[in-house]
């Protein structure tokens, strides 16, 4: 079935340009997404705090603000290994019955990997 893709709009995403060819790369307008400042990932680090608590039934049992270290320890990992590392942190806090989601209840060595999304 024929149709009219003229007003398509395309948008792609990669981590790295050099792999596209240059007939498709010079078609396109690229934009650079830096790596989050520090200040940045704490801030989505709480984001991803608070919307993944109040997203559950559980996150009434689990302090409305996170702690200090722990937004700090986030600060170092990729949003989505962030989220991973959250919701693991939310299940130990809740197996040693606390409230309170503390560094330890993070995977060791989570933030140790790669950037995976960033350009450094």
């Amino acid at each position: 079935m024929p149709i009219d893709a003229s007003q398509v709009i395309w948008i792609t995403t990669a981590n790295d340009s050099r792999g596209i060819p240059d007939p498709i790369l010079n078609r396109m307008n690229v934009f650079e997404v830096q790596v989050p400042t520090v200040e940045q990932a704490r801030s989505i680090a709480h984001m991803l705090y608070t919307g993944i608590r109040a997203a559950h039934d559980w996150g009434r049992l689990i302090d409305p603000e996170p702690q200090s270290d722990v937004l700090d320890c986030l600060s170092h990992m990729p949003p989505r290994e962030m989220r991973r590392a959250l919701m693991a942190a939310f299940g130990n806090a809740r197996l040693d019955h606390r409230c309170t989601v503390e560094v330890a209840d993070l995977p060791k060595g989570a933030a140790g990997r790669g950037r995976i999304g960033f350009m450094q």
